[in-house]
């Protein structure tokens, strides 16, 4: 199997999902690529890794169906990587689009000391949420 930036991006956007948790402890992100097939994953992983990312996976059944195929995330947590994936593989759908603009709207809030161009960011992220920006990119 053959990883580009494309099947990555598309994994995502097919596959993946953008998750806040609220914690007492603080509030942090969570992205994942969830699958059934374990080899595909950590294809994926492997990749990711010599990118300089930090992908964990976890493997999870559903209690209250076990009839079901145990399945695997991918998993994503720093705040960082999350930012730079969405940099580097941009969601194509509008659903993951919206995710992500959340995403970049939260990082905003929650850095002390913001870089040169993050205003740029933000507006791409609120012409996100407003669906002026149906061009499928993110940043």
């Amino acid at each position: 199997m053959k990883i580009t930036r494309g099947y990555i991006q598309g994994a995502f956007d097919g596959e993946g999902s953008l998750i806040l948790n609220l914690s007492k402890r603080g509030d942090h992100w969570r992205l994942h690529i969830t699958n059934t097939d374990l080899v595909w994953l950590q294809g994926i992983s492997k990749y990711l890794k010599s990118k300089g990312y930090h992908p964990r996976i976890n493997e999870w059944q559903n209690e209250s169906k076990p009839h079901w195929k145990r399945r695997y995330n991918l998993i994503l947590l720093r705040r960082s990587e999350i930012k730079r994936f969405l940099q580097e593989f941009p969601p194509l759908m509008a659903a993951r689009q919206k995710k992500a603009a959340e995403f970049l709207l939260w990082d905003k809030q929650h850095k002390r000391l913001m870089p040169k161009g993050s205003d740029s960011v933000l507006q791409q992220a609120l012409d996100i949420l407003e669906g002026s920006n149906n061009q499928g990119r993110l940043l």
